[in-house]
């Protein structure tokens, strides 16, 4: 009797150990099963946290973007000499070169205050608010709010702009000749001291009608006005409509300040009858014809809207040209007697802004070179969560 007690004893131990290994290990499982439940579920929620947060963040990164690469209007802007001073024509207008306004205070400027959607890949759109306050003409206090799922990102940003200031100089169109649609050289180069033949460059059609254009050209003639006898013109605008000398020994002066517009112009002389015109100003004629026995100083600017003629060419048959001449069609033949400084025409004479006649710091061929300086810096960021 004693051993069945002792065995039913050993085996009620051994059932109440394995019971209670079974209940720790199933304790010990749940715990383990709530700890990975809470773990999945708060990885879960810092994932879509994240997300959202990356999602605000880069729609905020398309709106700073935006602004930087922002291209506004393209308006004319003064050119100055280095002191300060406005460059000006012959006229007095100033000068100007086209320059686009580009960046972020031009993006604030034209299109805030404004509200956008902004979509991060397959997210839901982020609405953006953005806004400014003047802090004085050139600088903005700039707010970006993104509002996404549950959080948001705030931005203030100070925005600023300094005008462009081109700092230019006048300079020359440096060739003795300058032609638009052809050029004839033919003859006896011996005294030609400038080398025309070589010493000409063609012109583009846009300089060539921007010149037109400046000097205000087309005009209409004075058909009553026909002169052919020695004359000196007065300072400002003449248009006759015919200037013709055959010999006589005529003289005809066209002063710095005088501008004189022509149908067409033909010089001849003959013998000891020499014939002089001294043009220091601008001579705009439709055809220009001269032979014989001549002389036509060139100080300012001579330009011949269709045909430019020269032939002939005794001793005393002379063209000095010390700026330059602007031809549409250059013609030459004969003895060819060509001197003078040649040191090409003056750009203040008309009203030129292209790079041969204007020199500036930097590229001002290309409105896209010539930007305004647009810089915005970030003075406060904030996340907030909801």
């Amino acid at each position: 009797m004693k051993i069945w007690k002792n065995v039913n004893s050993q085996s009620g131990a051994a059932l109440m150990l394995v019971l209670f290994v079974v209940l720790f290990i199933s304790i010990i499982s749940a715990a383990l099963l709530a700890s990975t439940t809470y773990s999945l579920k708060s990885n879960e929620k810092n994932k879509k946290n994240q997300g959202a947060f990356y999602t605000v963040e880069g729609a905020v990164d398309l709106i700073l973007e935006e602004m930087n690469s922002y291209e506004g209007k393209t308006v004319p802007v003064e050119l100055r000499d280095k002191q300060g001073k406005i460059i000006t024509d012959k006229n007095g207008k100033p000068i100007t070169v086209l320059v686009k306004q580009m960046g972020p205070y031009f993006y604030l400027k034209d299109k805030s205050p404004l509200t956008v959607k902004k979509t991060i890949g397959d997210k839901s759109p982020i609405t953006i608010t953005i806004d400014k306050k003047i802090i004085d003409p050139d600088t903005y206090l700039a707010s970006i709010s993104a509002n996404g799922t549950n959080i948001s990102r705030y931005v203030e940003l100070e925005v600023e702009k300094r005008d462009p200031f081109i700092v230019a100089e006048t300079g020359a169109l440096n060739k003795p000749v300058y032609y638009n649609k052809s050029f004839s050289y033919s003859g006896s180069s011996q005294h030609d001291n400038i080398d025309i033949k070589n010493n000409n460059e063609e012109i583009s059609d846009q300089t060539y009608n921007t010149i037109l254009k400046n000097i205000g050209y087309p005009v209409t003639y004075n058909n009553s006005w026909v002169i052919y006898n020695s004359y000196s013109f007065k300072p400002g605008i003449h248009n006759p409509i015919q200037i013709t000398y055959s010999g006589n020994g005529d003289t005809m002066i066209i002063p710095k300040d005088s501008t004189v517009f022509a149908q067409s112009v033909n010089i001849s002389g003959s013998g000891k009858t020499k014939v002089t015109i001294q043009i220091d100003g601008v001579l705009v004629v439709d055809s220009f014809n001269m032979s014989g026995n001549s002389t036509v100083v060139v100080n300012g600017a001579l330009i011949v809207t269709n045909q430019f003629s020269k032939s002939g060419g005794g001793n005393d048959d002379s063209m000095i040209i010390n700026s330059g001449i602007i031809a549409k069609n250059f013609t030459t033949n004969g003895k060819n007697n060509f001197s003078g400084e040649a040191k090409g025409i003056d750009c203040s004479l008309l009203g030129l802004t292209d790079d041969k006649c204007i020199r500036t710091d930097n590229d001002t061929s290309n409105p896209e070179n010539r930007l305004w300086e647009s810089s915005m810096q970030v003075t406060n960021y904030e996340t907030l969560r909801q």
